[in-house]
């Protein structure tokens, strides 16, 4: 049903940048070919213009996951330790056509408190249409996935050391 929705809300805002973009060129270009020419470039620049923010995020979001996709170890990390999950806070990444997220899972050995590996996974909030709309429960973006995470599989990494991870100790 979403689907629908969505396809509903492009074909109205088609027709209204055609219609426009007629009523503009009928204004300002006498000749019929001209103004067809007009029409074509005029309907190319405004109809994505709702979805921008979210085509100029998706390159951005893109960067950062490839920054953030790879797991972070640190030289002390051997076979057979055991670990626990830190306590980590949501970064908010400031500056961005939408609102993204970096949630951090540091781990640190337990006999020594010091760090041994990380690693982040990344979520997108959707564009300005997206939210606008709603019907879309939590507004995720409409052109790309609002989320990402490592290349390699945690557990697989987990079992491929022998960790132990344990709740964090008291």
């Amino acid at each position: 049903m979403i689907g629908f929705a969505i396809i509903f809300v492009m074909i109205v805002w088609f027709l209204l940048v055609e219609y426009l973009s007629r009523i503009v060129a009928r204004n300002l270009i006498e000749n019929s070919y001209k103004r067809f020419i007009f029409v074509i470039f005029l309907i190319c620049i405004t109809y994505p213009l709702p979805l921008i923010d979210e085509i100029v995020a998706k390159y951005q979001f893109e960067n950062l996951c490839d920054e953030y996709s790879n797991i972070k170890t640190s030289k002390e990390l051997k076979k057979g330790i055991t670990v626990f999950l830190g306590k980590e806070s949501p970064v908010y990444i400031k500056n961005k056509w939408v609102d993204m997220k970096i949630y951090r899972y540091v781990f640190y050995n337990v006999e020594t408190g010091n760090y041994a590996f990380e690693y982040a996974t990344l979520t997108a909030s959707g564009g300005k249409l997206s939210t606008t709309l709603e019907f879309i429960q939590g507004a995720p973006p409409i052109l790309f996935k609002g989320s990402c995470g490592p290349k390699e599989d945690t557990k697989k990494f987990v079992e491929s050391l022998s960790l132990i991870v344990i709740d964090k100790p008291e």
